[in-house]
């Protein structure tokens, strides 16, 4: 719970606005998370997008946690691996597979 204290007590470092995810965005907020564990984002009313599937999207292609989407605002979270092998390890640990590869799991064997 400490991390998402710290979540709202973060300000807005970059903006997300009617341009979209753009090359610059995406490499400037590698940077940050580079540096930082949580960066908070305020997207701008003019992009008018699921707040939820774009935050999935920009955590995707920079690495990272979606930890809150809230109103205007997004806040990721640095992760330990990199890109779509962070996310692909994380569904598989949440879906209950053994060992973290697919199809590992009892109910996935043939009997």
């Amino acid at each position: 719970m400490a991390v998402v204290k710290k979540a709202n007590e973060l300000k807005a470092e970059l903006q997300l606005g009617k341009a979209g995810i753009s090359r610059q965005f995406v490499s400037e907020l590698k940077a940050r998370l580079a540096k930082r564990k949580l960066v908070k984002v305020k997207v701008l009313p003019a992009l008018k997008a699921n707040r939820k599937l774009l935050a999935e999207k920009v955590a995707l292609e920079v690495g990272a946690q979606v930890m809150e989407v809230k109103g205007g605002t997004i806040v990721f979270r640095r992760m330990q691996w990199k890109g779509a092998e962070a996310v692909e390890q994380k569904r598989c640990r949440n879906s209950g597979t053994a060992g973290g590869a697919r199809g590992a799991s009892p109910a996935n064997k043939a009997f």
